[in-house]
């Protein structure tokens, strides 16, 4: 980012829930998210759905720095979430 240093940390908690407790720490120190579902899976689309809120609600704000991204739109032929959704979603 310029000549600044940028620490990232991934937390792939892929659909495991004992990371309920870490994600809301994660959540707080965190400056921007990167929200990654997969196009054919749809419950990943609605986790995704639910962390967001988390975030907002976590960081009191309405909004908040988030990219998000979907994974897998090479197999979109076996797709589960539509496009429209997604932009619909993306902050």
């Amino acid at each position: 980012m310029g000549d600044r240093a940028a620490r990232l940390d991934i937390l792939d908690k892929a659909g495991q829930e004992e990371f309920g407790a870490m994600k809301e720490q994660y959540v707080r120190t965190g400056e921007g998210f990167l929200l990654v579902f997969s196009v054919t899976d749809r419950g990943s689309f609605e986790e995704l759905y639910k962390f967001q809120r988390q975030i907002l609600r976590v960081k009191d704000r309405d909004e908040f720095p988030m990219i998000l991204a979907d994974n897998k739109a090479d197999l979109d032929h076996q797709g589960q979430v539509m496009q429209e959704e997604g932009q619909q979603l993306a902050p």
